[in-house]
């Protein structure tokens, strides 16, 4: 616990002067984490499939680029660039032909990593352009996953005793109930004193929404470790595990922002 403790003060104190001064220290900031990311994902994929060093080396490139893409000026409603799909697309799909040979690479992991690079580039861009229109809608995202975690883990010892899913055996009903709720109480009253809406209800239904999603992301990430025989990630942060296992759950609420956001 204590360890646990240590590392999220030390993870604050590079996160918090990041935030604020926004920009590029925080768009390097967020592609360091996203390519860490991709490495601990690779690395557990390769538990069980070959990839050449090559496809890794041009998976890393692509996923900087859509990390950055539209940094400058960029909104969360910005079309993806194709061309950067494009490459993605073919740059793990070609060397199969030039391969042929599932053993050292085969199609499942191809379109396994097409898979992977979407999804996080997808979402560590959005974390990027959200700061760069502003600090108070990423600080509200965070405020919801920190606080959905940290109650949810809370509510779980104190009182947690009936088992959720078997994906997370730790888990609890009352753990979630208790995340949800505080995940969403806390952050409405953020969101309410920094924009002012005309409309609580509204706010707190889509405060819940990005809640309910970073739980489902934390569950996502727990299956596939569970489907690769894996506790973490990696171990990187001492009581947390790994960058995913840290940022799961704000992963899925930055995606969930986006998705919900036509309520407001």
């Amino acid at each position: 616990m204590k360890e646990r403790v240590l590392s999220s003060i030390a993870l604050l104190i590079i996160l918090i002067p990041c935030i604020i001064v926004g920009g590029i220290p925080f768009a390097i900031l967020v592609a360091l984490a996203g390519l860490l990311s991709l490495y601990e994902v690779i690395k557990v994929i390769k538990s069980k499939s070959n990839i050449p060093l090559y496809i890794e080396i041009i998976n890393y490139i692509i996923l900087a680029f859509f990390i950055l893409n539209n940094f400058y000026g960029g909104s969360v409603y910005s079309v993806i660039d194709y061309k950067l799909v494009s490459i993605l697309v073919l740059a793990n799909l070609v060397p199969l032909v030039i391969i042929n040979n599932k053993e050292k690479y085969s199609l499942n992991t191809a379109f396994l990593l097409i898979g992977v690079i979407l999804f996080l580039g997808v979402s560590f861009n959005l974390a990027v352009i959200l700061r760069s229109s502003g600090m108070a809608s990423i600080i509200y995202i965070f405020l919801i996953t920190i606080c959905n975690d940290s109650f949810a883990y809370i509510t779980g010892r104190l009182i947690g005793k009936h088992h959720f899913t078997s994906i997370s055996p730790k888990k609890t009903i009352e753990g979630c109930v208790g995340g949800a709720v505080m995940g969403t109480l806390i952050p409405t009253i953020y969101y309410y004193a920094i924009f002012n809406p005309s409309n609580i209800f509204i706010v707190v239904l889509f405060t819940l929404l990005i809640s309910m999603t970073s739980q489902v992301g934390d569950l996502v990430f727990s299956y596939i470790k569970r489907e690769y025989g894996v506790k973490d990630f990696s171990h990187l942060i001492p009581g947390h595990g790994g960058i995913v296992d840290r940022l799961d759950s704000i992963i899925f609420a930055l995606l969930g922002f986006v998705l919900f956001s036509f309520i407001l």
